[in-house]
């Protein structure tokens, strides 16, 4: 059977309307990735804030929090699970685990995961990935990550002294 015309071929004078695209963009570029009835998405972090300087081999906590959009709860075995291919070559990062009832996070709530790390003693960028991961060994949901650098002996040095001068300056 032939058809008056053919299929997928514009007509003259017909112009194809453009749909925005169905993905949804998330601020920070980070898109939760749904597995199954798991997902869950980036809702907020503490600082130290991306590209903030550290002092080399310092403590710091980073907090994360993530909301569970999906439809499955996240219990006994889930994971916010250390990414180091995804991390700078080093970073001494780590997997918490989700053990106690009080911590499962059922569909629309939100859980806190408070990573205690220590910087580089390295001067550079340092990176250090996180993924929610669950009982399966599944990876879902938005990676999420902390971004400091350690700055050479002499950077930082001048920093302290400019710092020294605005404060002798203020005093006055």
């Amino acid at each position: 059977i032939e058809t008056p015309f053919p299929f997928n071929t514009p007509l003259p004078g017909l112009t194809p309307l453009v749909v925005a695209s169905p993905v949804p963009t998330l601020s920070g570029g980070m898109l939760p990735t749904k597995n199954g009835c798991n997902d869950g998405i980036f809702t907020g972090e503490s600082a130290p804030y991306d590209g903030a300087s550290l002092q080399p081999s310092t403590d710091y906590e980073k907090n994360f929090t993530l909301m569970n959009i999906g439809t499955c709860t996240w219990d006994d075995g889930y994971t916010f699970a250390f990414l180091p291919e995804f991390s700078t070559p080093g970073f001494k990062g780590y997997d918490i685990k989700i053990k106690k009832i009080d911590d499962f996070v059922k569909p629309t709530k939100s859980i806190t995961f408070t990573l205690k790390l220590t910087a580089s003693h390295i001067p550079g960028t340092h990176i250090g990935a996180w993924k929610m991961k669950d009982d399966g060994g599944n990876f879902f949901g938005s990676m999420v990550y902390v971004k400091y650098v350690i700055g050479t002996k002499a950077e930082r040095e001048a920093t302290a002294e400019a710092a020294s001068s605005t404060a002798t300056a203020e005093a006055k």
